[in-house]
């Protein structure tokens, strides 16, 4: 169902990634940045990419728009005007690095600029016959790099009189290195489909269709993993941990150092590592307690079933560095963690929620939440007019 959609922001903006009127000062409450007046949710998502310094979002009747920086340079510019609205994008800290096509698996990467092209653009990446991936035989589904460069790319086989159908994750140095044809590479096979993938600092959580999820990155943090690597399951190899096996998943996404997991039962489970030399501030203290909380034995726990609002039902969660936002299946938005850029929109004197859940009101009269994100530092809202009453 077609909806007019509004898209609001609030946090970092020293890049001008939520708004380039108020660079660099950071938005320290909601405010609107995009309309999108043909907004599906159930088919597409309106906040396409929202990463360190650049944002894209879905704004006017059937465009995109960028806002912040991407690449080496501090370009600002990219021509978003031949770019699908299936696309989905993959970046790190320096911005938006390029995208894949949803339907047909096509990759693209940003081109820069010069003297001659002003304005950067995506352009196909043909590989060169020597490169792993030349003759693939599959569909690229999902694409994420890590805080450590770590570049994943996920790879869709259909069944045919060769093979049955299957998943495979192909795991690169860098997003570089997977560009220069490396000579080797770490692959990982699937016989179910991942249907998300999500970064954090060191490593990669996949999610499949059967609801499973499986941690893989850096050994020297295991609590990014939500598991203890063994033997038979090493950190470096995609394993699903035993504390939500036999718990379906819906939704999985990250933070640099958090990971959260929704349940199909509407229950938000979290895990990540606090850094030790991380200062303890109010406004850390939300995320420190959340992924330092204990079970009945005095125990700390891999992963945490969080109690949001008294026990509220969550409908959906975005998660930042430091952030953590949830929408509750009554239409209400809560908060947790750091507000030091105003990520939460809470305004420019509330540095935190220390340590407890906290209700944004973001939204205007009858107005409902359809889909939300955050970035490192940031949070998206796509709200709408409830028009059922």
């Amino acid at each position: 169902m077609l909806r007019p959609a509004r898209v609001l922001a609030a946090g970092f903006n020293a890049h001008g990634q939520l708004d380039p009127s108020s660079k660099p000062s950071n938005i320290s409450s909601f405010k609107e940045i995009g309309l999108a007046p043909d907004f599906d949710p159930a088919e597409d998502p309106a906040i396409k990419a929202a990463l360190w310094s650049s944002t894209i979002i879905m704004h006017g009747s059937s465009g995109l728009k960028h806002l912040g920086v991407s690449g080496e340079s501090a370009h600002s510019h990219i021509d978003m005007s031949d770019v699908p609205r299936d696309a989905t994008f993959f970046g790190d800290i320096s911005g938006v690095r390029g995208y894949i096509r949803s339907f047909s698996g096509d990759f693209y990467t940003l081109q820069p600029s010069s003297s001659t092209q002003p304005m950067m653009k995506f352009g196909k990446s043909d590989f060169s016959p020597s490169h792993p991936l030349a003759d693939r035989g599959g569909a690229f589904s999902h694409v994420e790099i890590a805080g450590n460069e770590k570049f994943c790319i996920v790879i869709h086989y259909p069944q045919n009189s060769m093979q049955a159908r299957h998943t495979s994750v192909h795991l690169y140095g860098s997003f570089f290195s997977f560009l220069e044809c490396p000579l080797t590479e770490d692959v990982y096979d699937f016989e179910d489909d991942i249907t998300a993938l999500t970064a954090t600092a060191t490593g990669f959580a996949a999610l499949t269709g059967s609801g499973r999820v499986s941690t893989f990155g850096d050994p020297r943090y295991p609590d990014l993993l939500g598991r203890t690597p063994s033997t038979d399951h090493p950190a470096s190899y995609p394993s699903v941990f035993s504390a939500l096996d036999g718990v379906p998943i819906q939704k999985i996404v990250a933070g640099s150092w958090v990971v959260a997991a929704l349940s199909r039962d509407k229950d938000l489970y979290v895990w990540g590592h606090v850094l030790p030399h991380t200062p303890v501030r109010e406004d850390h203290a939300g995320l420190s307690g959340l992924l330092n909380a204990v079970d009945e034995d005095g125990e700390r726990e891999e992963v945490h079933l969080v109690d949001v609002a008294g026990g509220a039902d969550v409908e959906d969660v975005a998660v930042g560095d430091e952030h953590v936002v949830v929408l509750t299946t009554k239409g209400e938005v809560w908060g947790l963690g750091s507000n030091e850029y105003g990520q939460l929109g809470l305004g420019p004197r509330t540095k935190g929620t220390e340590g407890k859940w906290r209700r944004i009101g973001a939204l205007g009269e009858r107005e409902e939440v359809l889909e939300m994100k955050a970035g490192p530092l940031t949070t998206f809202l796509v709200v709408a007019t409830d028009d059922t009453s």
